[in-house]
């Protein structure tokens, strides 16, 4: 059995928790076409406030943290002392996966200022070549 946990802050308006339940809906239809057996939860909160015990877990089965450069959307502590970053790399820590993937961008640039097309280039290249390096080798 496959199973899948998938954590996303709240969206603003009348639904939510909509964008985060789609996804779920897509993955069981995608698995159910290959046959294979999925449970989908979906936990719609702030990160920080995530507890291990709302996951679920089984002592059993194999864990996965995926989590690619969502961290961006957090304070750390250059703002904060008690920074919601920390509060969510401890949960991290106590649920103790067996893989954790963590993708971070760094720079003092944001992609809607670059004023030219290699700095453009050399950013998204270098975020694929960080996705091929850790999720290809097998």
């Amino acid at each position: 059995m496959s199973r899948i946990t998938g954590i996303d802050v709240p969206q603003p308006g009348f639904r939510p928790t909509e964008r985060i339940e789609e996804t779920g809906r897509r993955l069981a239809n995608y698995a159910s076409s290959f046959r294979v057996p999925f449970e989908y939860c979906s936990i719609s909160s702030k990160w920080e406030t995530i507890r291990v015990e709302d996951l679920k877990l089984d002592k059993d089965e194999v864990l996965i943290v995926n989590c690619l450069y969502r961290f961006r959307n957090l304070v750390d502590e250059t703002v904060v002392v008690d920074s919601p970053r920390n509060k969510v790399l401890n949960t991290i820590r106590k649920a103790n996966p067996d893989v954790f993937i963590h993708g971070i961008v760094n720079g003092a640039y944001s992609a809607f200022l670059c004023h030219s097309i290699p700095v453009v280039h050399a950013k998204i290249s270098a975020s694929w070549d960080g996705d091929r390096k850790t999720l290809i080798q097998r």
